[in-house]
């Protein structure tokens, strides 16, 4: 087993925060590399009670021991808090009972790790366990996981020293083989010198050729960015309501499915809502190619697979056909 410790939550080391400039849903791009020059993603993937034998339990009932286990991915050398606040005063660790104001932090030695709890005797709920991990404490492993990427792939957070590439359509042959589609979403900018330097992202951040949609009035579409961001600036990209679902059934695939640039990923995300004012708004959807991101010079690469549905609103500043939600509906900490 790794090395555990039973410490007070106030000597709790504290992570800086990262600002970011960029919304969760700025399109990313791709080369593919070997897998052996990808980084592993890390995370932790399962955590449950067994007894001491290795038997799965879902109550505490006549143990006197159990085994917390915690299995993950490629954390091996990583530093985590373990917090059970379901369990406030049912466990002790190595004889010192684990409360409120004391959390177990273990260094980790592989990828499935156990700790032996002893259960305290005392009239107890039979209530079933449940996650370890509280949103506040993955959020932050989750911000130290992509503050060590950024400072290979993205250092300081600076544009000028990151490449950035998505495995898309090609512009110009988008222009050649789809006049009309291309007239009609240049005709959503304000002239075509703007079109021309800002549809070009949106189409190569697509791995096919965009398609037309309509939304009537009260129809909503959805927008996810770092913790604490907001909608206000004229991003295009957002998430039909089935995307949104599908995105909350697998929230650990998020950055993934998204394609999300290194300036955009977060340890948790706010989600915004946009609503249609008319009946007949047009827009596009295509499905987000893969990407990778590298640092200069490059030290391997951050790849993402892609392949969620994007839904590109070039003109979501109109006022007239589009209300941005000033507050987040939710939040989400994959």
């Amino acid at each position: 087993m790794s090395k555990v410790q039973l410490i007070n939550r106030s000597d709790l080391r504290k992570e800086p925060k990262y600002n970011t400039t960029n919304e969760a849903l700025s399109p990313v791009q791709v080369c593919v590399l070997k897998d052996d020059e990808k980084d592993p993603i890390q995370k932790i993937t399962k955590s449950y009670f067994t007894d001491v034998n290795g038997n799965p339990i879902e109550k505490i009932t006549k143990e006197k021991e159990i085994l917390l286990v915690i299995e993950s991915e490629n954390m091996s050398g990583e530093e985590i808090v373990v917090n059970l606040p379901d369990h406030y005063g049912d466990f002790k660790y190595e004889g010192e009972e684990i409360t409120e104001n004391k959390v177990l932090k273990m260094n980790v030695g592989g990828d499935s790790e156990k700790i032996k709890l002893e259960i305290i005797p005392r009239r107890r709920k039979r209530h079933e366990f449940s996650r370890v991990l509280d949103d506040e404490e993955r959020s932050e492993q989750r911000e130290r996981h992509w503050n060590k990427l950024k400072t290979k792939h993205f250092p300081d957070n600076d544009w000028g020293r990151t490449e950035f590439d998505t495995v898309g359509v090609n512009y110009d042959d988008f222009k050649a083989d789809y006049p009309e589609l291309y007239a009609e979403m240049v005709a959503k900018y304000p002239n075509e010198a703007i079109a021309e330097r800002y549809l070009p992202e949106l189409i190569e951040s697509g791995s096919d050729i965009p398609k037309k949609v309509v939304f009537n009035k009260g129809d909503k579409v959805y927008k996810i960015v770092p913790k604490g961001k907001d909608i206000s600036g004229p991003s295009a990209y957002y998430l039909s309501e089935k995307q949104m679902k599908k995105i909350k059934e697998k929230p650990d695939s998020l950055e993934q499915t998204l394609g999300l640039p290194l300036s955009s990923v977060s340890g948790s995300y706010d989600v915004f809502e946009m609503t249609a004012q008319e009946d007949g708004v047009s827009a596009f959807e295509s499905t987000i190619a893969p990407t990778e991101q590298s640092g200069k010079p490059p030290q391997g690469s951050y790849t993402t697979t892609g392949g969620g549905k994007q839904t590109l609103i070039i003109d979501n500043g109109d006022t007239d056909l589009w209300e941005k939600s000033e507050d987040p509906s939710e939040s989400i900490t994959p």
